[in-house]
């Protein structure tokens, strides 16, 4: 299964994106973009979630 784009160039960019980890005040600017309280719900709608049920 193909992720993400196999370019070299961006292949090489996801993979050190990876690898460095972000710092306290990256972090905070992405909270100050996206609050984490204005994430909510599913990802899938009911029905789409109930599909992909693979423990029933």
């Amino acid at each position: 299964v193909k992720l993400i784009d196999d370019d070299q160039p961006l292949l090489a960019d996801v993979l050190a994106a990876e690898a460095r980890p972000l710092d306290a005040s990256e972090l905070a600017e992405l909270e100050s973009i996206v609050p984490a309280e204005a994430i909510a719900g599913t990802r899938y709608g009911a029905q789409q979630m109930a599909d992909l049920d693979s423990e029933r």
